[in-house]
């Protein structure tokens, strides 16, 4: 479940579960970017419903139906004391489903999704992206995702930043960062 704080100038936040300067990073591109996709919806999702620019768009691709649902839920009820970009949030139930049924082009694209999905949605990435975005993968320490890494790169793509952040006292995940 994502965390509740305050955000600027007293506005409600929540924000994913991920490090803070993770989030920070991934928040920077997100306050630019005017169509955003999201593999796997979760605390991620409302959150960058609110930080995007209001007339944008957020695709979230989710293969939990009910997660799907708690994150509609989620992005509903904060409608009634915020104003958030329009989000639509679509369940697939198999992997070809959730990798192709949105089609670009994109200002960002996070891949945080399911596990095993990962590397195959890092490698259509490149072509859902407008030229000069950036797609981020978040938990990009695990080695099952180097594939899709490589296939993006394979495609043009260049690693832009890379790094490690605490999450937990004795937790830390990557956060690969790439461009078109």
């Amino acid at each position: 479940m994502p965390h509740n704080v305050l955000g600027t100038k007293g506005e409600y936040r929540l924000l994913p579960r991920m490090g803070c300067a993770h989030a920070w990073r991934i928040g920077q591109k997100a306050c630019e970017a005017k169509r955003i996709l999201e593999y796997g919806s979760g605390g991620s999702t409302p959150w960058l419903a609110q930080i995007m620019p209001k007339d944008g768009l957020l695709v979230s691709m989710e293969n939990d139906l009910e997660w799907a649902q708690w994150c509609k839920r989620a992005i509903d009820s904060m409608r009634s004391f915020l104003h958030v970009a329009e989000t639509m949030i679509r369940y697939a139930e198999t992997q070809d489903e959730y990798i192709a049924s949105e089609q670009g082009p994109f200002d960002m694209i996070l891949v945080d999704g399911r596990h095993i999905w990962r590397a195959p949605c890092m490698a259509a990435a490149y072509d859902k992206l407008r030229p000069g975005s950036t797609v981020f993968l978040h938990d990009s320490q695990e080695a099952l995702y180097q594939p899709g890494i490589v296939e993006f790169l394979s495609q043009g793509g260049r690693l832009v930043h890379e790094d490690a952040d605490r999450m937990y006292k004795n937790a830390y995940t990557r956060l690969w960062e790439g461009v078109k």
